[in-house]
């Protein structure tokens, strides 16, 4: 009865670990995966705004009478946040920036009318945009596969 009963822990403690190597993998294989679903939401959404801004960018060059208009175009100048480092480009040409809510700003996000504007669905991030310069930035940084990225340019090294 002693030999049956050896027999049958070790048999229990080899399905334990093989059933803890299987759900480690899965739930490595789903964090990766979410992971991915990060990035790629952030990068397509700056890439749809991007492409918003330089149609905008498009119509003030070829009609020499157009304006851009607050509550239209954007939501409100641009006031640096606290505790965000921002570029040269930014700081050093701050009037030309604007900022154009996302759903992180929920209160001012439903009241704007900027994303039906431009034709944007839904933003879920706030933005910075240069309308001189066609450059896009988020407003505040977050964190997408344990990265910290703010600019276009990281977001994209990231998703690739």
């Amino acid at each position: 009865m002693k030999n049956n009963l050896g027999v049958t822990m070790i048999e229990l403690v080899v399905v334990l670990v093989i059933i803890i190597i299987i759900a480690t993998i899965a739930v490595s294989s789903g964090t990766k995966t979410l992971d991915e679903a990060d990035v790629a939401e952030v990068y397509i959404e700056m890439d749809s705004m991007k492409e918003t801004i330089n149609a905008v960018i498009l119509q003030k060059t070829m009609n020499e009478d157009f304006r851009l208009e607050q509550g239209k175009h954007y939501d409100s100048d641009f006031i640096p946040a606290e505790d965000v480092t921002y570029g040269d480009n930014v700081l050093g040409y701050q009037d030309d920036w604007h900022i154009i809510f996302g759903i992180d700003e929920k209160d001012i996000y439903l009241e704007s009318q900027v994303r039906d504007t431009l034709g944007l669905d839904s933003i879920n991030h706030t933005y910075i945009v240069n309308y001189e310069t066609a450059e896009i930035e988020l407003y505040k940084p977050i964190v997408i596969s344990d990265t910290k990225v703010r600019t276009y340019e990281e977001v994209r090294s990231v998703a690739e």
